[in-house]
């Protein structure tokens, strides 16, 4: 490469030839580099002359000024050697490199740029090349997963498994990682939950040059105070304030779903309707903080009182409704009076003596075979309720075709 530099010095290492780009490089005349010590030219180690094993080569990198910047060239030394073995002498060979020593030091100072934005961010960053090695990350990734010093370069794992060994269940994150890279997926979503209780937004991005892939982008967003809110709102949304059951919209979207399988697998389901005695009297004699202590009672016994799948929820003041499902007219009326019997023994202390309540309860069960729709169930619970108030109260009554035939009920 005639851009080269190209210096012959003899066994003496001294210059004995040089060509014009040497002459260019060391700013010298010809005259000023024959006959020349090649060290007084050159700062090279001084076992430079011991570089390479028979005619190998051995390459080093020096700086020379240069024209208002410092110049820099990798050398490379080859030896010259006789038949008997013995060195004649040495080709130093310079080859400019500044430029590419520009790009490394631009390099290095974006990606001190890039890291110093990457640690800036509140999420947890990972970028992977093409071959899924880490790029690099930021602290932030190490804190939410917990990972150890250095966790990118351990033998025994692969760094995206370190990160998978801190989630409860690695499947869906696994998977996804697997579509994004073998079907050329751009970009990816998943919630993940860690084994320390965090959950996370995963975000993960391709990264392309010129149409060709060359890495990806990992964003995990701690989103374990939203979620948790999130999880309140909807408990908000679904439970009744006071009681802490479930309110009537959202047991009737639970009754609606468990009729729909009732009715698809053959099953019986029953509704009871529930109401407390002479409530008004509680209140006006205790007052109404009673009142509530009483209803805030009466959702808590009844709960103790029901199986793990049965379902509770506030109908309206004083009425609370109940799903007992797969359970035919003989056990729900057994569930009912033991609830009767359970509610019997609230008594809350109060200056005006203490305060007990009794319940009236309405049983309607549908039957397979029997199509009805929840509103007729809960209707003909209604009905059945009623009868129990009729009858004296603190029972439990059946609906019975009989007293009014419904369609459906027979």
């Amino acid at each position: 490469n005639l851009a080269d530099a190209v210096i012959v010095v003899d066994a003496s290492k001294r210059v004995v030839d040089a060509n014009p780009a040497a002459y260019a490089c060391l700013s010298a005349a010809p005259e000023a580099l024959i006959a020349r010590e090649i060290t007084s030219l050159l700062p090279l180690a001084d076992n430079w002359a011991d570089f390479g094993i028979g005619r190998s080569t051995q390459i080093t990198e020096l700086s020379l000024p240069g024209k208002g910047t410092t110049q820099y060239y990798q050398v490379k030394v080859n030896r010259l050697l006789l038949e008997s073995g013995e060195v004649s002498g040495y080709i130093l060979t310079l080859h400019n490199i500044t430029e590419q020593k520009q790009v490394e030091v631009d390099l290095r100072r974006s990606m001190a740029l890039l890291q110093a934005t990457v640690e800036s961010s509140a999420s947890g960053l990972v970028v992977f090349d093409q071959d899924l090695n880490v790029i690099l990350h930021n602290q932030r990734l190490v804190d939410l997963f917990e990972l150890p010093n250095n966790w990118q370069n351990q033998i025994e794992h692969h760094p995206l498994d370190m990160l998978a060994q801190k989630m409860t269940d690695a499947n869906p994150f696994l998977t996804a990682v697997e579509n994004l890279v073998q079907h050329d997926v751009g970009e990816m979503s998943i919630t993940l939950d860690l084994n320390s209780g965090l959950t996370v937004d995963c975000l993960m991005t391709a990264y392309r040059l010129e149409g060709r892939q060359i890495g990806w982008l990992f964003s995990f967003r701690d989103i374990t105070e939203r979620k948790v809110a999130e999880q309140k709102l909807h408990e908000l949304a679904i439970t009744d304030s006071l009681t802490g059951v479930f309110n009537r919209r959202h047991f009737y979207y639970v009754a609606q779903t468990e009729l729909e399988r009732s009715h698809r697998y053959d099953r019986n389901m029953t509704i009871i309707l529930l109401d407390i005695d002479h409530f008004k009297w509680i209140n006006d004699t205790f007052g109404h903080l009673v009142g509530d202590q009483m209803l805030q009672a009466l959702a808590l016994r009844c709960r103790s009182n029901l199986r793990v799948f049965d379902t509770i929820g506030r109908f309206g003041g004083e009425e609370f409704i109940i799903l007992l499902p797969e359970t035919c007219i003989k056990e729900a009326v057994t569930i009912a009076e033991r609830l009767r019997r359970a509610v019997e023994t609230i008594s809350i202390p109060t200056p005006k003596g203490k305060a007990s309540i009794t319940i009236s309860l309405g049983v309607a069960c549908f039957e397979p075979g029997k199509p009805i729709s929840l509103d007729q169930l809960v209707d003909a619970a209604d009905k059945a309720l009623y009868q129990a108030k009729e009858n004296g109260r603190n029972r439990v009554a059946i609906y019975q075709q009989q007293q009014q035939k419904l369609p459906g009920i027979e």
